[in-house]
């Protein structure tokens, strides 16, 4: 049942992110001017953070923040177009989606991104309400069609775990890993110099990734076995470290928290609902690679722009949410490599990958 679940949703989602480009309002209730074709995604169940209050004042930015069950029903905010529980009812009039999504999880995101979509968005900026912009913040990510830089490039004959890049090794700490690294590879893992290509002129990659400071994405094993009870996590990057573009068949995981997508790439951002909340935007990441590789699209990491300070969660219950992770992701990133498409479209083979991967 829930592979057929999955199909089904990626197809509305597929669907619905490619038709709404082009579509205009779809609701009627009164939100703010729109000021660019740049968006803020998130989802709340608390009041207006001071992280999120930071983000509607960014000027060239819109915000929309998506409510659940537990959101305030009070909940406002200069600049915000907000979402309500109601306002989202509404929407699935015109949104066979949204009808389908549960509720108290977070792939309610979604309605987010398709609000965005249909409003002109050709940038989505997802993140979370305790993530704050820091050091030049989203100033430093690569909105040209084209940039000179650095390149992860593999032989596509390699064994998979020299293609598989670790960003937090690369900005200077090979003692962590980020949430869906196989673990099964990580002792053995390393970059060396064969690893990394200087590029003169190269395509912007369509997601970009900044790594965050203070309380990265790590796993839950990780946070067990190096959690403090008397202070509050601060881990730090290298800062100097250039942004990196992964080549076509190199593969990393990547989350939802402080991660820039471009217009190519909306139709990738499908959060599976059949997985945990630890599971789902990591289930994307590597579902989204494949799906890039196949349009001459990338995934890109750029050195910490962001800083959280995370809010309250149960390490126990973020390792039971995150089984599927540890015991999975490396089974799933070995199909993904090998899988060919055997359809003619990118429409078509996107429906087929779906079908399988569910």
């Amino acid at each position: 049942m829930g592979r057929i679940k999955f199909y089904i949703l990626f197809i509305l989602w597929y669907k619905f992110s490619e038709d709404f480009k082009e579509s205009g309002s779809l609701i009627n209730s009164k939100m703010p001017t729109i000021v660019s074709n740049r968006w803020i995604v998130l989802t709340t169940v608390n009041q207006p953070t001071k992280d999120v209050k930071y983000l509607a004042t960014l000027s060239k930015w819109n915000v929309v923040v998506v409510a659940d069950l537990k959101t305030p029903k009070n909940w406002t905010l200069d600049r915000v177009h907000f979402l309500s529980v109601e306002t989202q009812k509404s929407m699935s009039e015109t949104l066979n989606l949204v009808r389908k999504l549960p509720y108290k999880s977070y792939t309610r995101k979604m309605i987010g991104y398709l609000y965005a979509i249909a409003h002109g968005a050709e940038w989505i900026y997802d993140t979370d309400d305790d993530n704050r912009p820091i050091f030049g913040g989203l100033d430093t990510f690569d909105f040209a069609d084209e940039l000179s830089g650095v390149r992860f490039e593999r032989n596509h004959s390699d064994p998979i775990i020299n293609r598989l890049f670790n960003p937090y090794l690369f900005y200077g700490r090979p003692d962590m890993w980020p949430r869906g690294f196989p673990l099964e590879y990580f002792s053995q893992h390393n970059h060396t110099d064969a690893n990394f290509r200087l590029c003169e002129v190269q395509k912007r990659a369509a997601v970009q990734q900044g790594l965050v400071d203070m309380d990265p994405d790590v796993d839950a094993i990780f946070r067990l076995l190096h959690a403090n009870p008397t202070k509050v996590s601060s881990e730090h990057f290298n800062r100097h470290a250039p942004s990196i573009i992964l080549g076509q068949k190199m593969y990393s995981p990547w989350n939802s928290q402080n991660t820039l997508f471009h217009r190519n790439a909306f139709f990738t951002m499908f959060l599976p609902t059949t997985v945990s909340f630890r599971t789902t935007d990591i289930w994307r990441s590597y579902f989204s690679q494949k799906l890039l590789h196949l349009i001459d699209e990338y995934v890109a990491f750029y050195p910490v722009n962001a800083v959280q300070i995370r809010n309250a969660h149960n390490y126990l219950k973020d390792f039971e949410d995150e089984q599927e992770v540890y015991l999975k992701s490396g089974e799933l990133l070995k199909f993904l490599d090998e899988w060919k498409c055997s359809q003619n479209s990118t429409a078509n083979c996107a429906i087929e990958l779906a079908e399988q991967f569910g």
